[in-house]
């Protein structure tokens, strides 16, 4: 699990200020080993690893570029994220630890870094999206075990189709240990379909649980949709969820 997080034209950071930075939101619980000859940081949070690399220069356009146009819900990421002049690394290792833990640590410790550095935003890349330095650190603030920051790691797209359908997918659920989200050619409104992925994807990150091919889901006996395992309308050898919207 990465993330990348972007800084502003502003003082390059020495690894004692990354580590200071980091211990002082991590109290006892961290231990921090520094490497000066590849300029890293190995992260040891309990039984987790992660790596923590200031970077320069700015991350390439390329890899931002189509996460920024995305970003619908936030209007300026193109123009900050363009505007970035240096970026920080924090990589989580592979564990077998459940992966919404692993990702509320990543969370945690992007938000940490990104705060005490003054950071302008965040690429997350199993999503393959962007957030805004406010939004994440908001969301990092108000996170839990019970309530999961669903919107930082998984993106929800629509696209409009010819004929006035839309179709949805998402990314950011397999890393999560879970199918991703299909519905391709659907008639229903924009509002209905993401507000539907998105409770199903809430639910699947709370209760940790599989939803088997052909359960129902839903917020009440009345409000319910179906759930298939399809092939994915871009890779035919992967399985995902559709919803029978």
């Amino acid at each position: 699990m990465i993330s990348l997080l972007a800084f502003p034209k502003s003082e390059f950071p020495t690894l004692e200020k990354v580590e200071e930075v980091i211990s002082a939101h991590f109290d006892n619980l961290v231990e921090l080993q520094r490497d000066e000859e590849r300029e890293t940081i190995e992260v040891q949070v309990g039984t987790e690893r992660a790596l923590v690399a200031p970077k320069r220069p700015a991350m390439p356009w390329g890899l931002l570029e189509r996460p920024c146009k995305n970003a619908w819900y936030w209007p300026e990421a193109i123009e900050v994220m363009q505007d970035h002049a240096w970026h920080m690394v924090v990589l989580l290792k592979e564990s077998k630890s459940d992966p919404c833990e692993k990702s509320l640590l990543l969370t945690r410790l992007t938000a940490v870094l990104g705060e005490g550095l003054g950071y302008l935003g965040v690429y997350w890349d199993s999503a393959t999206m962007v957030h805004s330095a406010a939004a994440f650190s908001a969301a990092a603030k108000e996170m839990s075990t019970k309530e999961l920051p669903a919107n930082l790691w998984i993106s929800f797209r629509i696209v409009e189709n010819d004929d006035a359908t839309h179709t949805l997918f998402t990314t950011g659920l397999d890393a999560l240990g879970h199918m991703e989200i299909e519905v391709p050619a659907s008639t229903a409104d924009p509002t209905t379909l993401e507000g539907w992925a998105y409770n199903v994807a809430h639910y699947l990150l709370k209760d940790g649980e599989k939803i088997e091919d052909g359960e129902s889901v839903g917020r009440s006996d009345e409000e319910k949709v179906t759930v298939r395992h399809v092939p994915s309308m871009f890779d035919s050898a992967r399985k995902v969820m559709f919803l029978e919207l």
